[in-house]
C-alpha cells in the first residue's frame, strides 16, 4: 500500500523484485496523497483493505511512503489521534493473519512507540520504504534457509 506519486514506489518494487518467483506483488494505491495530514489517506485505504478479498492471499502488507511525514515539533503533519487509528486498522490486518511491515517517513516518523513494538506479534516498523522491502528480503532468506531439507 503507498501513495499515488513519487519514486518510492519504484524504489521499494526494485527491491522485492530480487526476489524473484518468491514474491508476487500486488500494489495498492491510497488514491491521493495529503501532505497536510499523510495518515489520513492510508487509514481510509487500510479500512478497505480490511474487508477486501486480497488479504485472503497475502502474507506480508508493506505499508509505505516516503518522506513528508512528521510525528512530532512545531511541523508535525501526523496527530496522535491518527497514529492510534493506523494502529487499530494494521492490527485488524495482522488479525486476518497478515504480517505488517510499515514504513512511512523515516525514523523520525513512527506510529508504534518502541515499547510498544514488544506487545504487537507479526508487525515490523521500517526506518525507510527502502529498509522495509529489504526487511521482507532478509525474512524470506531465513525461512528459506530454515526449511528442513530432505533426507537423501
Amino acid at each position: 500500500l503507498t501513495t499515488p506519486k513519487g519514486s518510492t514506489e519504484s524504489d521499494v518494487r526494485a527491491i522485492l523484485d530480487r526476489a524473484g518467483q518468491q514474491v508476487s506483488l500486488t500494489t495498492r494505491h491510497t488514491g491521493r496523497s495529503d501532505r497536510d495530514r499523510p495518515l489520513s489517506a492510508f487509514n481510509a485505504a487500510l479500512a478497505q483493505l480490511a474487508d477486501d478479498e486480497v488479504l485472503s492471499e497475502t502474507d506480508v502488507l508493506l505499508v509505505h511512503r516516503g518522506g513528508g511525514v512528521t510525528t512530532e515539533g512545531s511541523s508535525a503533519n501526523v496527530s496522535k489521534a491518527e497514529r492510534e487509528a493506523m494502529r487499530d486498522a494494521l492490527r485488524t490486518i495482522q488479525g486476518q493473519g497478515v504480517e505488517v511491515v510499515v514504513a512511512i517517513g523515516h525514523a523520525d516518523a513512527r506510529i508504534f512507540e518502541p515499547e510498544q513494538h514488544k506487545k504487537v506479534v507479526g508487525f515490523f516498523e521500517a526506518t525507510t520504504p527502502t529498509a522495509g522491502a529489504a526487511w521482507i528480503l532478509q525474512e524470506l532468506s531465513l525461512i528459506h534457509i530454515s526449511e528442513p531439507t530432505r533426507p537423501y
